[in-house]
Order: structure tokens, then C-alpha cells, then sequence
């Protein structure tokens, strides 16, 4: 009995865990939305390793227009979390 209710607390923490996950996911969706399409491609970018200067290069736009687009979309980020 005993080995069943460690397993039946396992698998609730799991489904618990999922569920949070699943939410958070949810939550980020919804605050992406609020997003320009600019401002999530260029996060996007940032987080799949490149640089600011990178990503200016990319785009050919000037390295301050990247920073003040990816800190505002930062910013409305932090809004909601």
C-alpha cells in the first residue's frame, strides 16, 4: 500500500508541475501577443544567442533602434509578470 501512495504522489506532483507549466505557457502566449511582430522576432533572436549588434546587422538597422525595441518589449514583459 504504501509503494502505491509514493507512486500516487509522484504522479500528482507531476500532473501539478504540468499543469503550472502549462499556464505559465499560457501566460507567455497572451503577453506575446501584446507584442510588435518586431520586438518578438528580435527577443527571439536575442534568445537563441545573438548579439544585439548581430541582430541590428540582420535587420540593417542601427544597433540603438534593437536595444530600445528589445527594452521595450522587456518592459512590457515585466508589466505582467
Amino acid at each position: 500500500a504504501f509503494f502505491y501512495s509514493a507512486i500516487g504522489k509522484k504522479d500528482e506532483k507531476l500532473t501539478e508541475e504540468l499543469l503550472l507549466q502549462e499556464e505559465m505557457s499560457q501566460h507567455i502566449g497572451a503577453v506575446l501577443k501584446k507584442l510588435t511582430p518586431t520586438q518578438v522576432r528580435r527577443l527571439l533572436m536575442l534568445a537563441d544567442g545573438a548579439s544585439i549588434r548581430e541582430i541590428s546587422a540582420n535587420e540593417g538597422v542601427d544597433h540603438r533602434a534593437v536595444r530600445e525595441s528589445i527594452a521595450a518589449a522587456r518592459k512590457k514583459f515585466m508589466k505582467y509578470f
